[in-house]
């Protein structure tokens, strides 16, 4: 399934069609129906502006401690996945700020994610993205971006974390991650009750040392 697929370093000309597989990858998440309901141009237009400045400022603030993998079709030149790898600092998540009942959803939200984040990952590599065009995915594209990276920067040896959605930790899990913490919070806490909305679970996951 993925012969055709080469894995390679991204470069500054492949930030719009990373951003783009990115933002459709990230279109059905529960988190982007949350927050938008069916204003998905407007959920598209944040994500883009946002992905577009934070991975912008890898490519022209280059450093060995984040790197980007890019997946290309041979057959048609089109980039169907990326990720990113990169080496925690040892600085903690800064807190997002404000009084609890001043903050939003997304802010409590992240505050949550940033607590567990702080706990596990402290001068750790982890993988900060893995995203595979959705018409090209459950074709081991993402694995292959896995096993790439692991070879490339020589990660059978370190402990390496992700933070990621709960519809993916199967996923993980078969390339040798298990979740050591989760961030768990209600939303229809949020949205109201008889919305459809319940328990949303993002877990943060650990893979050890030559887990393959």
């Amino acid at each position: 399934m993925t012969e055709n697929i080469t894995i390679s370093e991204a470069q500054e000309s492949d930030l719009p069609p990373m951003v783009s597989v990115a933002v459709d990858s990230m279109e059905a998440d529960i988190l982007t129906s949350f927050l938008y309901g069916h204003r998905r141009a407007e959920a598209a237009r944040k994500h883009t502006e946002s992905l577009t400045g934070s991975l912008g400022k890898r490519f022209t603030h280059p450093t060995n401690r984040c790197h980007i993998t890019k997946a290309t079709d041979t057959q048609t030149g089109e980039l169907v996945g990326w990720s990113l790898v990169r080496w925690e600092d040892g600085t903690p998540l800064a807190d997002s700020g404000g009084s609890s009942d001043q903050r939003d959803f997304p802010t409590v939200y992240m505050t949550e994610v940033k607590k567990r984040w702080n706990r596990l990952t402290a001068g750790k590599p982890h993988v900060g993205a893995l995203h595979v065009n959705p018409d090209r995915q459950r074709q081991g594209i993402g694995r292959q971006l896995i096993g790439y990276i692991y070879s490339k920067y020589d990660l059978d040896n370190e402990r390496v974390f992700l933070f990621t959605r709960a519809t993916s930790e199967g996923f993980y899990e078969k390339l040798g991650w298990v979740t050591a913490d989760a961030t768990e919070v209600d939303l229809s806490e949020w949205e109201g009750k008889g919305k459809g909305y319940g328990m949303h679970r993002a877990p943060q996951m650990v893979r050890g040392p030559k887990s393959l």
